[in-house]
């Protein structure tokens, strides 16, 4: 039952175009019960939406996480706060598409040479925040993990920094770890900046600053024979 609510939200909002930009779903899942595993899930994924909300029917069962367990407490906690981190990496992809557009895109807007992300799992199953993020949710039940498609060029875990794949390997579908309590995984394309911040104790967008720290993802220099990684500037 996620599976297909979430394939249809993702794929809903990328076919939105403009108007996947305030594009929501119904985080937990709308008609109907919810489960623990279900809110967390949605979670990881809607928070990555432009617009993201919980809300369902009067006649459900109450839906808020700490009803709903530690677990998907959690869950939710650390998406909303990964939310509000690259908050401004939104606000900033808006004003740069200066209305047009979209920036939450299904992987063939800039790998349309690619005739693997045409495939279904791609279209359906991975989304673009603009032009150098990448994010593979697990929206299957009971799975801690998933297999996701790299397309050719080195790739960063956002979170951590890890690379995936470099710029020597091909393009390959690549395994992802992604437990209920885990961020959705982040993948920044090398060459791409997002701008991160704190945000502890941060409840309202107005208590967040103008304080960033750059995540930098940086490509290899064939000339130069240097290769430089992921930087926290």
């Amino acid at each position: 039952f996620f599976f297909f609510q979430a394939e249809d939200g993702i794929r809903d909002a990328q076919e939105s175009r403009g108007l996947g930009d305030v594009y929501k779903r119904q985080v937990c899942g709308f008609q109907g019960d919810t489960t623990p595993e279900l809110c967390a899930r949605w979670y990881q994924l809607g928070a990555l939406y432009p617009f993201t909300r919980n809300h369902n029917v009067d006649n459900a069962k109450d839906q808020e996480p700490y009803i709903l367990g530690k677990e998907t407490k959690i869950a939710a906690s650390r998406s909303l706060k990964l939310k509000y981190s690259i908050l401004k990496y939104y606000y900033m992809l808006f004003i740069a598409n200066r209305g047009l557009g979209t920036l939450f895109r299904p992987l063939l807007f800039e790998f349309y040479d690619d005739e693997k992300v045409f495939g279904h799992q791609v279209m359906n199953e991975q989304i673009m925040i603009g032009s150098k993020l990448m994010a593979t949710p697990v929206i299957y039940m009971n799975k801690d993990s998933r297999t996701a498609y790299f397309p050719k060029g080195q790739w960063y875990s956002l979170h951590d920094g890890m690379i995936i794949q470099s710029y020597k390997e091909p393009a390959e579908q690549r395994r992802v770890v992604n437990r209920v309590t885990d961020l959705v995984p982040i993948w920044l394309r090398a060459g791409g900046i997002v701008h991160t911040q704190n945000v502890e104790k941060v409840l309202r967008t107005w208590q967040l600053n103008h304080t960033f720290d750059l995540v930098v993802g940086l490509e290899y220099f064939e000339e130069e024979g240097v290769y430089l990684s992921l930087i926290h500037i």
